[in-house]
């Protein structure tokens, strides 16, 4: 499978369209149709890493890795990185999930 490819299968398991997810990595749908389709190979590392974080896998993943989440999975995190302070704090406890300060996506835990 493509990356295109990928990139298609997972938006749509999200429920999500290509105008939408063109939204949330600051690109027009069109561009997200070349993605998909394969007019553009070689992508940056940045739109890779933003594709990546709005599709809720690892850029790995976009590169050819095996994805372990199902589509449900996928969609918990979705919820859970759109959900306000208070609500995520409910689910951490609603899953027994201690608190701790955890680095924004992006930032190095290193």
């Amino acid at each position: 499978m493509t990356t295109g490819e990928k990139i298609r299968e997972l938006r749509k398991s999200l429920g999500m369209t290509q105008e939408e997810l063109g939204a949330r990595i600051g690109v027009q749908k069109a561009a997200i149709n070349k993605y998909e389709t394969g007019a553009v190979v070689n992508l940056k590392r940045d739109t890779l890493h933003r594709l990546a974080k709005a599709l809720c896998v690892s850029p790995v993943v976009l590169l050819g890795e095996v994805d372990d989440f199902t589509p449900d999975e996928r969609l918990l995190i979705e919820k859970y990185r759109a959900a306000d302070p208070g609500t995520r704090a409910a689910i951490r406890k609603l899953l027994d999930i201690p608190e701790r300060k955890t680095p924004a996506i992006g930032q190095s835990v290193i």
